[in-house]
Formats: structure tokens, C-alpha cells, sequence
């Protein structure tokens, strides 16, 4: 049976104009976000907390997973020691735009709220995603250290290291989690890396002499 060429053509338009829709549908949703957004960043300025929420509501009507909107009504939701709001609207705003300082926000709540293995279990899911972020790397360790497993936090710390040698930070954890002492670390005027170095020669019962740069 052959199909008569006018309706191959209604459809044809039909599914055309349906994509068409869909895709300024989408546009104008995040449009519309952006600018209540906007209206409740101008309210908080006003320092009006209740149109301020009821703006970034707004927003996620027409995109429910746009990090502006989450990330503010978690911070909103902190003033209020609200854990769990705070909780939820960081681990939304991750869902579609992750970022590292998302995950350690989100770790540092669930800490502040006892609660240490869904810390780590945020941590880890950002590393997942992250696996080269300093920042995340120190965090997971520094939670390992908290949980008292002492083998997973060197391995963070030093992992944290190896991202970036250089960073004073860094190596001050190297060298307080590795006990040893390295000729040719960087940063050795560091007060966190002299602290350490003093640390681990006095522990071995060695003189402590401070290295001056040249």
C-alpha cells in the first residue's frame, strides 16, 4: 500500500515544529531561571531572605538542577542550622554541574551533623569525579584520619602530594604523614613545612638547624 505524499508532509511538519518548540522551550526555561536567579541575588542584597528564597524557588521550577539556584538555597538553608535542606540542595546541585568545593561543603555538613561515613561517601563520590583535585584528595584524608584509618589517609596525603609537589600545603602533609625527611623538597621556608621538618628531626633525636635559602 503506498501513503499518500500529503501526509508524510503533515507529519514531517508536525515533528518539526514540536523540535523546534522543544528546543526554545529549553532555552527560554533557562532564561527564565537566570532571571530569578538574578531576583533573588538582588533580594539577598536587599537583605529580604524571604523573596530571596521564594526567587531561587522559582528558578528551579524551570530548571531544577541549575547549581546557582541549589548552592544558594544551601547556604540559606545553613543559616538556619537546616542540615538536611542544606544537604539535599548541594547533592541536587552536583547531579548536573559537579564541582569540587560542592563535595567538600556537602562532607563538611554531613561532619557537622556526625554523621562521618556520609562525609566520607560525599568525598569519595566527588574524587570519583575529580580524581586530580588537591583539595579533595586532603579532605578524603584528613576524613580517614578522623575515622582513625591511618593507611587510607597517608595514601591521600601523599596522593594530594604527588597532584602538586609544590604546594606548600601539600608537602606539609607529605611530611607529616611520611615522617621522612627529603633533601630536595620545595618550599622549605614554609612555616608548615619547617614545623614538620623540626617535628621529624627531633623525634629522631637530631639537632633541628633551619635551613636558610641562599
Amino acid at each position: 500500500p503506498h501513503v499518500d505524499l500529503r501526509i508524510i508532509y503533515i507529519g514531517v511538519s508536525i515533528l518539526g515544529a514540536a523540535w523546534v518548540f522543544a528546543k526554545n522551550g529549553t532555552v527560554w526555561h533557562q532564561l527564565q531561571a537566570a532571571y530569578y536567579n538574578e531576583s533573588g541575588d538582588i533580594a539577598l542584597l536587599r537583605k529580604d531572605k524571604q523573596d530571596a528564597e521564594f526567587a531561587y524557588q522559582r528558578a528551579m521550577i524551570h530548571s531544577k538542577l541549575n547549581a546557582k539556584s541549589n548552592v544558594s538555597l544551601a547556604a540559606m538553608a545553613l543559616d538556619v542550622q537546616d542540615v538536611e535542606t542544606a544537604a539535599y540542595y548541594l547533592t541536587t546541585a552536583n547531579v548536573k554541574h559537579p564541582e569540587p568545593s560542592q563535595y567538600i561543603a556537602l562532607a563538611a555538613i554531613y561532619q557537622q551533623a556526625n554523621k562521618s561515613f556520609e562525609a566520607l561517601f560525599a568525598l569519595q563520590q566527588g574524587q570519583q569525579k575529580f580524581p586530580e583535585s588537591l583539595e579533595i584528595n586532603t579532605q578524603l584524608a584528613r576524613q580517614f584520619e578522623n575515622l582513625q584509618s591511618a593507611d587510607s589517609a597517608k595514601f591521600y596525603y601523599e596522593r594530594a602530594w604527588r597532584i602538586n609537589s609544590k604546594h606548600p600545603i601539600a608537602l606539609a602533609n607529605y611530611l607529616y604523614t611520611s615522617k621522612e625527611l627529603t633533601a630536595t623538597l620545595e618550599n622549605q621556608d614554609n612555616p608548615a613545612v619547617q614545623a614538620n621538618q623540626m617535628a621529624i628531626t627531633l623525634m629522631r633525636g637530631n639537632k633541628f638547624t633551619d635551613a636558610k635559602p641562599a
